[in-house]
């Protein structure tokens, strides 16, 4: 059974040319500014981890190219139509239990790890350049309704996952390779201190090998067709 699929995030993509529904998708997402996000969680006290693990997302240890934005593109011939669909993939592991996890201290445990809630209530790592690549390195949602998190209905006790799915696209991350890396380090730290098992995204124990050559993989075969992930030829075509 394939846990799962294509999600459609506006700022996050994977298998985006796929005509059919799957049921996990990921409907809706809810641009906010981060400081209205602050002050939301703030509110409602969920604003201070019980832990500081933040080094495990170290930025320090990403490569992420010193290019700007190329505004003046008007190259009319890169687009989604010639995307080539091979690379149109996303990497995805799963952290699943086999009954719900505590909503507080799974919101306790992602803002531990360094991710932020913000842009369509789920948690990010944020992209720290603005030049190069999405506004996000990698997000974490979840397939329990309603599939993202609203701190009030955690602080209510009412939103209690049973997975947690960390992910990005593949040809639009600003550096897919490290960001994968630190993706396995934070899914780690997640199982260690939640329990559950972690799996990829059909369903099998993930192999982080196996895993972790599909995402080389396509990288190579992009950068040989001369489209860097990340790139605004990248970003416009996926």
């Amino acid at each position: 059974m394939k846990i799962v699929g294509p999600i459609s995030l506006t700022l996050i993509s994977y298998g985006c040319h796929s005509q059919q529904k799957n049921p996990y998708e990921q409907d809706g997402y809810y641009i906010s500014t981060q400081s209205q996000s602050n002050d939301r969680v703030k509110k409602l006290g969920l604003d201070k981890p019980s832990e500081d693990a933040s080094y495990i997302l170290n930025i320090r240890k990403l490569s992420i190219p010193n290019i700007k934005h190329d505004t003046t593109n008007t190259d009319s011939g890169i687009n989604r139509n010639n995307s080539i669909k091979e690379f149109d993939k996303g990497a995805i592991i799963v952290l699943k239990s086999d009954t719900p996890l505590n909503g507080m201290k799974v919101w306790d445990v992602l803002q531990s790890v360094g991710l932020r809630w913000g842009d369509g209530d789920l948690f990010h790592w944020e992209n720290p350049s603005r030049d190069y690549g999405d506004d996000q390195l990698f997000s974490v949602w979840t397939t329990t309704d309603p599939g993202y998190f609203l701190p009030e209905s955690i602080k209510a006790g009412e939103m209690n996952p049973d997975n947690l799915i960390f992910g990005f696209s593949i040809p639009r991350d600003a550096d897919p390779e490290n960001v994968f890396e630190a993706m396995v380090k934070a899914i780690k730290y997640c199982q260690k201190r939640l329990g559950g098992k972690i799996l990829d995204q059909n369903g099998q124990p993930f192999d982080e090998a196996s895993e972790r050559k599909a995402v080389l993989s396509i990288i190579k075969k992009m950068n040989d067709k001369g489209i860097k992930p990340g790139s605004d030829k990248a970003l416009m075509m996926y």
